[in-house]
């Protein structure tokens, strides 16, 4: 396997350890989602990485799944409903938009 395949491996592994911790966390669990976007991305690009294609600077899961699939014949195993789905978690910003739903950390305790 090629450096830059194992390094965006490498890369989404560890986002896929940040999601498992931070969904431990209530206040933290929305973050999460976004770690998995960003892994399951990574995971794309990692293939296109191992075939010498330079990955695109494209967040969407339906985007990279079909230059996957039409650039390296590797079929991702996701349906539509479940690329909408991570598509939807991540904005142009950068910011996952479950975070907008997920409570603010609870106030700092107030010293007597």
């Amino acid at each position: 396997m090629k450096r830059a395949t194992l390094a965006w491996l490498e890369l989404a592994n560890r986002d896929l350890k940040a999601a498992i911790k931070l969904a431990e966390d209530e206040h933290l669990a929305g973050l999460a989602l976004f770690h998995c976007q960003q892994c399951v991305e990574k995971c794309l690009k990692a293939i296109l990485e191992e075939q010498g294609l330079k990955p695109p600077r494209v967040h969407s899961i339906h985007r990279l799944s079909t230059i996957v699939q039409e650039k390296t014949g590797v079929v991702p195993l996701l349906s539509d409903e479940e690329m909408d789905l991570i598509d939807n978690i991540y904005t142009d910003t950068g910011i996952p938009a479950a975070l907008a739903y997920c409570p603010p950390a609870p106030p700092p305790k107030s010293k007597p």
